[in-house]
């Protein structure tokens, strides 16, 4: 679901967020900064699946993944920080790296597929794909609990946080906690290949 979210989160506000940081950013340009997310995704996901097959482990690939999303939603809050020149260029940079992260998506689904038995696995796969589409769905709602921050909203140095930004802060802590449970909680079991390897 978190991953649905990050695609989406970001819609509602990104367009005004971008015409506040750099208002002679064109449409089309904020068009290649919403494509980013999706081409940084499409080239990382067969990398990530690659390292999963090789490392015959999820974990190594999550982990990074979730700390490039991690870095990434931090350079976007701190946007502001950048030349008025530049700051289009880290947005687009940011999403793009956003979307690399999130490439990890083919990894949970070949996890829920190798991890659950033959009986289990169409409900599984079932449940990671509903789970994104949910995050899909709620993403760009979230924005609207963050209005009355307004802008510039609460300025401490090159701190932001701001009816723009919060979404991003929000992504952020979503990410440490990600990590801290896949860390403590993940327990890799491969019931299918098991179940396969035996049949």
């Amino acid at each position: 679901m978190f991953f649905g979210v990050q695609f989406s989160v970001y819609f509602p506000t990104l367009w005004p967020f971008l015409n506040q940081v750099d208002p002679t950013a064109s449409q089309m340009f904020f068009g290649i900064i919403i494509a980013a997310y999706s081409i940084g995704q499409g080239i990382a996901s067969p990398a990530f699946g690659f390292w999963m097959n090789r490392s015959k482990s999820v974990r190594p690939p999550l982990i990074c993944g979730i700390l490039i999303m991690i870095l990434s939603n931090v350079i976007f809050c701190f946007v502001e920080s950048f030349r008025k020149n530049e700051r289009r260029w880290v947005m687009m940079v940011a999403r793009f790296c956003i979307g690399l992260g999130a490439g990890t998506v083919s990894v949970m689904r070949a996890y829920a597929s190798t991890a659950s038995t033959l009986k289990d696995r169409a409900r599984a796969i079932a449940f990671i794909q509903a789970s994104y589409v949910i995050g899909m769905t709620i993403g760009p709602g979230v924005p609207v609990a963050f209005v009355p921050l307004k802008y510039p909203g609460i300025v401490h140095g090159p701190l932001h946080l701001d009816m723009y930004t919060a979404p991003a802060w929000l992504a952020t802590v979503i990410c440490i906690v990600s990590l801290v449970l896949l860390v403590i909680l993940l327990e890799e079991n491969y019931a299918g290949v098991r179940e396969t390897d035996n049949g």
